[in-house]
């Protein structure tokens, strides 16, 4: 069964237009998989292609929820990344149980 993955090509941030890549990315220095990437410079938000659809999805809300926090200038909270990953989380569910597009 296939599930309806819905990932956007882009998506604007404040006053900001993010571009949103599916890519592969490489491990990081420990080893460990990298699911995603916000690129607060280049204004990208960079996805790891090899993770599965689903996996994909909650990556990029989680990176979204990077990229709001430094766009509000809520700089304290873009490096923790358990607020992060709660809120990412719960937008993820909210869009979903909503069936918000």
């Amino acid at each position: 069964m296939s599930k309806n993955i819905n990932i956007p090509k882009s998506i604007k941030v404040g006053n900001i237009d993010y571009k949103i890549e599916i890519i592969h990315l490489d491990k990081n220095d420990d080893g460990d998989e990298i699911l995603g990437y916000c690129q607060y410079m280049d204004n990208v938000i960079q996805i790891n292609k090899d993770a599965s659809p689903e996996r994909q999805e909650q990556t990029f809300y989680h990176e979204l929820v990077h990229a709001i926090f430094f766009e509000s200038s809520n700089n304290e909270f873009q490096g923790n990344e358990r607020l992060v990953d709660s809120v990412g989380l719960m937008l993820h569910q909210i869009v979903k149980n909503n069936e918000l597009k």
